[in-house]
């Protein structure tokens, strides 16, 4: 091992260059994964009927920075020579590269925590400095000897990029806590049905989805206009080193030989699905967004600066001090020098040559009931933005609508719950006499239905088993949101998900039923027969939260008196569908719950899902009083200041004053008045949790 490094006292460097076509290939490769990404986000912002492109596989994290910084080894290489065209052009590219992937992922800082978002712009930011700094030496030095003039312009673009990343971060964090707070409040109107109000929150998610605000924002824009610039700019010197060959190159070759021609294919086809992502935005986008004075980021940088102030774990985005003023001065002048140059004037065309789509009536129909949103103001949904929100709210509940619970439905209609749910209420008194406390759960449907479907034969209770797929989902979501988080709950609850995924029960019969008394079973009616197997369930599985469980149910309906099969069926029948109603009444305090207590950047997510449920089982308004938090308080509740978001609730009063000051008030939600309603203490609040 010593000789392969110095020979005869000499270094031996001539194996040093040997892995640099397969470093080659790992570059391209890297490139590749780009590509793909993008390219994903693309088609699934077109699924979605989202062309503003939404960053969900290529955004500002670890691994995208990880790629990048593979990605873009050629840049920062100071020392390997590169003579031929695609040498030098490969250069070019990756810088290129890194230029148009933080004009593509910028959106993404709105999905992000503060922290994480934070920590991401600082490793952005140090690999960006790190190309700079690296690409100046080298073109000092002579080892990029070609394109000077537009290494110099892609570079200058990367930094105005990075500065609206920096300029941004604090603004969406800062709309992330106004728009939780206003998505909230849409509950507060108590008068409208439990999906009435879901949709409510579901527009306001959209018009505040962090996203969809900083790609609705003018300057964000601008950064489509510099990664065209960027492509135009690498295609021209692309033309210019390998089609015309107007150039000269030196002689010789590079050290990573062939797979060169690769890294430099794949950057340049990155670098233009990144670019044709950003135009896709400014295509959407730019039509209708609101042209704003050159003081706009100033005073959005103020408001951010208001909540990083009185959230001290944002301070590390704030621009606070005599710094803070420069620098905002700074973003103010380069931003709005960019809108007025690349931005305003696409803008003005497009609304002069008349390009902005008419309404149609259908359209116009849609969105009649909710036309009251559309009003001036920071949280205000404009025409447009309402009238896609309608369209993507409408198309999901459609899609869900055609999943609905049909078999559920048809139970009901046929076996309605009984008087103050009798059956449920009794089984729980069987529970509390048998051990006090424990509680009925899911886990207890579900063995209910496995016991019945194996006692009672398929043509009776086959309803009650399509039923409880339908709907056995959502009696575990509002289960896990509003039971008790005891490790008996818990476990009850795993179990519960695990025997309904698994139909083990049938497996049972030979351990119930001896072999030398099969004949004799058969003989039997077919109520001693059901009777007979739920007797003899229990022996058949091991003591455990199943067992235990078991043996109540078991026990319960053995104490009942029945005349025929059709009145045990009747009586599981009535008892399955008191105990989901029991549960289904409780779904907007999961929902509730479920809302409340999300990250900011997660609460669209959650409203639809929210909503989807909600439209899934639409009819049963009709037949369930659902049970809103404790009084029906829903105002109190929605506006909490608990300790987690006081210091919010102080900071949107700041903001809701600073936006007056500035001649943008925020208006009052539908069917709220001007004043905000009072809200709960903490200790309430605890309370009622």
């Amino acid at each position: 091992m010593g000789n392969q490094g110095c020979v005869d006292g000499q270094l031996n460097n001539a194996n040093y260059s040997s892995p640099m076509p397969v470093i080659g290939l790992y570059i391209a490769a890297a490139t590749l994964v780009c590509l793909l990404l993008m390219i994903s986000d693309i088609l699934s912002g077109f699924r979605n009927r989202r062309t503003w492109i939404p960053c969900k596989l290529f955004s500002l994290n670890a691994i995208t920075l990880t790629l990048l910084s593979i990605a873009t080894k050629l840049p920062v290489d100071l020392t390997t020579s590169m003579p031929r065209a695609e040498d030098q052009l490969s250069k070019l590219t990756g810088t290129t590269l890194v230029c148009v992937c933080l004009g593509f992922l910028m959106p993404s800082i709105g999905a992000n925590s503060s922290s994480e978002c934070f920590s991401n712009i600082v490793a952005m930011a140090i690999l960006v400095i790190t190309i700079v700094v690296n690409i100046c030496i080298q073109m000092h030095t002579g080892v990029i000897f070609s394109f000077h003039p537009e290494h110099i312009i892609i570079m200058c673009c990367m930094m105005i990029l990075l500065l609206v990343l920096w300029v941004f971060a604090p603004v969406s964090n800062a709309h992330k806590d106004m728009s939780i707070d206003y998505i909230k409040r849409s509950f507060t109107n108590g008068r409208q049905s439990m999906l009435q109000r879901l949709k409510l929150c579901y527009l306001y998610c959209y018009n505040t989805n962090p996203q969809f605000m900083l790609c609705n924002n003018l300057t964000c824009a601008s950064s489509c206009a510099l990664c065209l610039l960027c492509s135009a700019v690498l295609l021209q010197a692309t033309y210019r080193s390998m089609v015309s060959k107007t150039m000269d190159f030196c002689g010789g070759d590079s050290d990573y030989k062939k797979s060169m021609k690769l890294i430099v294919v794949t950057q340049i086809i990155t670098v233009l699905a990144g670019t044709l992502g950003t135009i896709f935005r400014v295509l959407t986008m730019a039509r209708h967004v609101q042209v704003s004075d050159p003081r706009t980021i100033n005073k959005e940088a103020k408001c951010a600066e208001t909540v990083i102030l009185h959230n001290p774990g944002q301070m590390h985005l704030g621009c606070a001090g005599a710094f803070g003023s420069i620098f905002r001065g700074l973003a103010s002048i380069i931003l709005f020098l960019i809108d007025t140059l690349m931005i305003v004037p696409y803008v003005i065309l497009v609304r002069l040559l008349g390009m902005r789509r008419k309404a149609s009536a259908e359209d116009d129909k849609a969105v009649t009931e909710f036309k009251d949103l559309i009003n001036e103001g920071e949280m205000g949904l404009d025409e447009w933005t309402l009238r896609k929100a309608v369209k993507e709210m409408k198309r999901k509940v459609v899609k869900t609508k055609g999943q609905t619970s049909s078999h559920l439905m048809n139970l009901l209609s046929k076996t309605p719950p009984s008087q103050d749910l009798s059956f449920a209420h009794q089984l729980k008194n069987h529970y509390d006499s048998a051990r006090p406390g424990y509680e009925v759960s899911p886990l207890t449907i579900v063995l209910l239905i496995r016991v019945t479907s194996i006692s009672i034969p398929l043509p009776l209770c086959g309803s009650l088993l399509s039923s409880l797929t339908e709907v056995f989902d959502i009696i575990h979501f509002i289960d896990r949101k509003t039971c008790s988080p005891s490790i008996e709950n818990k476990n009850k609850s795993k179990f519960a998900k695990a025997l309904w995924g698994r139909d083990e029960f049938n497996t049972l019969l030979p351990k119930i039923i001896d072999k030398s008394k099969v004949e004799t079973f058969k003989m039997l009616s077919p109520l001693d027969q059901a009777t007979e197997i739920i007797r003899g369930v229990r022996k058949a599985l091991p003591s455990d939260y199943v067992w235990d469980e078991l043996d109540l149910i078991t026990d319960f309906i053995q104490h009942q008196a029945f005349g025929s099969i059709e009145e045990l069926y009747g009586f599981v029948e009535q008892l399955f569908v008191d105990l989901l109603i029991g549960f289904l009444i409780e779904l907007p305090n999961a929902i509730f719950k479920e809302i409340v207590e999300s990250q900011p950047e997660d609460v669209e997510d959650r409203v639809t899902f929210s909503m989807k449920t909600i439209s899934k089982l639409e009819k049963l308004e009709k037949l369930v009083q659902w049970s809103f938090p404790d009084g029906a308080t829903v105002t109190n509740l929605i506006t909490d200041e608990s300790s987690t978001t006081n210091d919010v609730s102080s900071t949107i009063q700041k903001l809701e004053s600073n936006v007056t000051d500035s001649n943008t008030k925020v208006p009052p939600l539908v069917g709220e008045s001007s004043d905000i309603a009072p809200t709960t203490t903490q200790d309430e609040i605890i309370e009622i949790e």
